[in-house]
């Protein structure tokens, strides 16, 4: 996870025509030094989803290079899902996790080229879900020891990615 956390914190950095940082920038670059793997899951998946929600739109105003530029940036952010996975922990989930993220990939890259809106959604729709999932698997492990289990859950939920 260091190599995500100094990837996104990279994007996060002003260029060098920007000499200084917004505040969201800098907001951006605090949480991701001091966020938990599970954390940086959840924020690269609000990233995807902002971003290819902003090409669609991008798309819709014939805006081509501002679309460009956002599945660029969805594009970055399924990179570093990918590159966060451990497929010796996580297995046959990490596996399938990687075999979706490749699947956003190439839905991205025919969105772009097809000026079709409805790819875009079937991509904000998956992420949207996959994103509720960690989403919950984070509310698990805040639960406090001892609290209420549903029937069937496992003490501990064991994820795909490296802590």
């Amino acid at each position: 996870m260091a190599d995500t956390r100094s990837a996104v914190a990279a994007s996060t950095k002003p260029k060098p025509e920007e000499p200084h940082m917004t505040g969201h920038q800098a907001y951006r670059g605090r949480q991701v030094h001091t966020s938990s793997p599970l954390e940086l899951v959840l924020l690269a998946y609000e990233v995807l989803s902002s971003a290819t929600h902003r090409a669609r739109i991008a798309q819709q105003q014939k805006d081509y290079a501002a679309e460009a530029g956002h599945v660029q940036h969805a594009l970055a952010a399924v990179t570093e899902l990918m590159n966060g996975l451990d497929y010796d922990a996580g297995g046959t989930i990490a596996a399938n996790l990687g075999s979706l993220y490749l699947y956003i990939t190439r839905r991205l890259l025919a969105a772009q080229g097809s000026n079709d809106p409805a790819i875009y959604d079937e991509v904000i729709a998956l992420v949207n879900e996959l994103r509720s999932a960690w989403t919950e698997l984070k509310a698990r492990q805040e639960r406090p020891v001892g609290s209420a289990r549903r029937a069937g859950e496992p003490e501990s939920a064991r994820v795909a990615m490296a802590a």
